[in-house]
């Protein structure tokens, strides 16, 4: 906090006056500047400067380290192993997620264990573990209510509705992410609000209610927008493509998704970005368009070697091979 380091130079000022003798150099803490740099490494991270938050997490980690602050180190591997999850590399992530949850579990901290339970969800679900992840999602809803904690609970409703609806199962997905979507607005949340409308405006186009899911993603994206969420507003993006293809407007679909694209490469999102040129090829290989699909493919193709996710893969290949049947 910005308050809390000018008080202190305030009281050392009048000391010092009051004393007639010059100031002393003040010595800060491990612990408080590991603290310092958690913060600003939290607000790099939303920022989208993942490098320099990495970089302040780390030196964080190693501070807590020294000082054996275990509290402090379950910050630190969280924060990290987030960071990874954000880049798409779930392997990477494991490791932090495994030790921070032994030592949330060590020193008794149920809100640590959630927070690493969706993590590990999450990674999972990015190695294609469906079950494992709904395993996960599950501990951490059930010590959430345990708990009492609302805004671990919406989390975790939140992220299993969102595998849920990736696994086509509508009705659970549904009661998952409207149960999210009560709490994020009971708590003021717009952020998770804005969440949950884009989640429940995919669910409502693939149910068939093409208005309603039109409402809920530039809802969802007016918030996005608002508070400036890259990764929010390329996925709102990215979803209005996907409802202007269904609805039969090859030309707003391709305008919306080129944004997206644009979107998720600035923001180093390379599934993300991936997903938007196959979204696009695809729209090019249905209208006929050869020359386009063969070109956006080649894009597709060099975000190929940053990529950690199997079924991403096996997406590209399968369009690869839909493209050469309909352009040899």
């Amino acid at each position: 906090m910005i308050a809390r380091p000018f008080r202190i130079l305030w009281v050392l000022l009048v000391i010092g006056l009051f004393s007639c003798a010059a100031p002393r150099p003040v010595t800060r803490s491990l612990g408080d500047r590991a603290g310092d740099l958690n913060r600003r490494g939290i607000k790099e991270y939303a920022q989208g400067d993942l490098e320099a938050a990495e970089a302040d997490f780390l030196h964080a980690l190693q501070l807590n380290r020294r000082i054996d602050a275990r509290r402090g180190i379950l910050d630190n591997l969280n924060n990290l192993a987030a960071l990874r999850l954000r880049r798409g590399n779930p392997s990477e992530a494991l490791p932090f997620l495994q030790e921070g949850l032994s030592i949330a579990e060590e020193v008794g901290d149920t809100a640590a264990q959630i927070d690493f339970d969706i993590h590990i969800g999450a990674a999972r679900e990015m190695e294609d573990k469906d079950k494992a992840a709904l395993s996960s999602y599950d501990r951490a809803e059930s010590a959430a209510r345990s708990l009492g904690d609302e805004r671990r609970l919406q989390a975790a409703l939140g992220r299993r509705g969102q595998l849920e609806l990736a696994l086509q199962q509508w009705e659970k997905a549904e009661v998952d992410l409207k149960q999210a979507l009560d709490l994020a607005r009971s708590r003021n949340d717009e952020k998770g609000t804005a969440m949950r409308e884009s989640d429940l405006g995919l669910l409502a186009l693939h149910q068939g209610n093409p208005d309603t899911a039109s409402a809920l993603l530039t809802s969802a994206l007016k918030k996005h927008r608002r508070l400036e969420d890259p990764p929010g507003i390329a996925l709102d993006l990215q979803r209005l493509g996907r409802l202007s293809n269904r609805q039969g407007n090859p030309a707003q679909a391709e305008a919306y998704l080129k944004r997206a694209f644009l979107s998720h490469r600035a923001d180093g999102d390379s599934a993300g970005a991936m997903e938007d040129l196959l979204l696009l090829t695809d729209l090019y290989r249905k209208q006929g368009e050869g020359e386009n699909a063969s070109n956006t493919l080649k894009k597709a193709e060099k975000i190929l070697p940053s990529l950690h996710r199997k079924n991403m893969i096996d997406d590209y290949h399968r369009m690869e091979e839909e493209v050469q049947k309909v352009f040899p």
